[in-house]
């Protein structure tokens, strides 16, 4: 993993740490990624959350994002400078929780019940059908919302378990202030 620090006349610092997935949308467990991301960080009941924000006090927000065509996780953080290592520890120690399986029952189900009334609601927008019909064309799978809802309901614990075998830190990236060091 490589660690790239920026200085700028900035009160927050603001940590992201980036992961190949080495999952795209075009791949049969992208649905599963879904899961994983939520479990993560897609949720206020998710662990980076739940852990760094809530628990640890360290981080005024604390998430994760994917971008599915690239096959990237990221989580971002807004914390005190101060709290670089701290915050990276906890974000690193999430990963192997779910790479570990120290997923719960709650996690789990509470994060599939999330993802599909998220999914359920992109039929409520012109915006967001465009939106899902341009990503499926544009990573040439013609998946339904349909499909896709009945392939998240099925996740299983032991797939999100392979999805974060899978999942790797590529970049730490630290905007911080200039003062201090």
């Amino acid at each position: 993993e490589q660690l790239v620090v920026d200085e700028l006349d900035i009160g927050q610092g603001k940590l992201n740490i980036g992961c190949r997935t080495h999952t795209t949308l075009k791949d049969e467990d992208y649905e599963t990624l879904l899961v994983y991301n939520g479990i993560l960080g897609g949720f206020p009941h998710s662990k980076l959350f739940v852990n760094v924000r809530e628990k640890a006090s360290l981080a005024y927000y604390a998430v994760s994002r994917l971008e599915s065509h690239k096959g990237m996780l990221i989580m971002m953080s807004g914390i005190e400078v101060d709290s670089f290592d701290q915050a990276v520890d906890i974000m690193k120690k999430q990963l192997n929780m779910m790479r570990d399986g120290e997923i719960s029952e709650t996690e789990l189900n509470q994060t599939k019940a999330s993802l599909v009334n998220q999914l359920l609601e992109i039929k409520d927008n012109a915006r967001t059908i465009i939106d899902f019909a341009y990503n499926g064309r544009l990573s040439g799978t013609h998946k339904t919302l349909e499909q896709v809802l009945e392939k998240l309901i099925q996740v299983t614990l032991q797939d999100v378990v392979a999805i974060a075998e899978k999942i790797e830190i590529d970049t730490i990236y630290f905007l911080r202030d200039k003062e201090g060091k």
